[in-house]
């Protein structure tokens, strides 16, 4: 069957705003390519670069967790980057003038991806082309980390309602403070982007924005500056490889 980058392309034509897009790839070949047929798709659609996944969700307890989660003491969730991997399509991504997201929830994840990219930023990736999707749990360390390297932390605000009601039994009473943290991550100098996480969450930027002002304590306009950030990346993520 075909693949969702095949999708946007047949939209290409008739969609109403222009789409900057994240490839979802396993290879540079795959993503060289799929940069390739989006460059030759017309104005509405462009390369903007990688999109990788480290881990699950805490819905789903398959966020990746330095210690067991509160309410199923027997998982950690699932770790899923590989670092040489990744290391490669970083590269590879950057070399054909794009960005890297990485899917990061739980802390363990956040922290095998704060490895790859410090390797990267050594290796002369530019921190602004490194982006950490959800950074939902940030401990002390980690935060340290994050701030100090200069990639980007693009947040959903509109977790915060949806997941309250099950995440102290989740996670337990002590990680709580660093779950969701995000004027914490603001206060810190770390760059942050407002994204929806649509459609798992609702699209509407405005209630995004409520919610970082109403739920996690930004004035209204760093709710503004954050979902304006956004606007400079990605509306959109799609596959280059074939689904069966």
């Amino acid at each position: 069957s075909g693949s969702e980058l095949d999708l946007v392309l047949a939209a290409a034509p008739d969609l109403p705003l222009p789409l900057r897009v994240l490839v979802i790839a396993a290879s540079p070949r795959e993503l060289e390519e799929a940069a390739g047929r989006l460059a030759a798709a017309g104005p509405m659609v462009s390369f903007l670069g990688l999109k990788a996944f480290s881990d699950g969700s805490l819905g789903g307890h398959t966020a990746a967790l330095c210690r067991p989660y509160h309410d199923r003491p027997g998982t950690r969730g699932t770790l899923r980057f590989d670092p040489g991997w990744a290391a490669e399509m970083i590269r590879a991504a950057s070399g054909l003038g794009g960005m890297t997201a990485v899917h990061a929830i739980g802390d363990a994840a956040l922290e095998r991806v704060l490895d790859v990219f410090e390797g990267a930023i050594g290796g002369g990736v530019a921190p602004e082309r490194l982006r950490v999707e959800h950074a939902s749990l940030v401990p002390p360390g980690d935060l340290a980390r994050l701030a100090g390297l200069g990639v980007t932390a693009c947040i959903q605000p509109a977790f915060l309602p949806s997941d309250s009601p099950w995440l102290r039994a989740r996670l337990g009473e002590e990680r709580l403070p660093f779950v969701y943290n995000f004027r914490t991550l603001a206060e810190a100098g770390v760059p942050l982007a407002g994204g929806s996480d649509c459609p798992v969450e609702p699209p509407h930027p405005l209630w995004g924005m409520a919610w970082a002002r109403d739920r996690a304590g930004f004035q209204p306009e760093e709710a503004l500056d954050a979902a304006a950030a956004l606007a400079l990346f990605s509306t959109s993520a799609a596959r280059a490889i074939g689904e069966d």
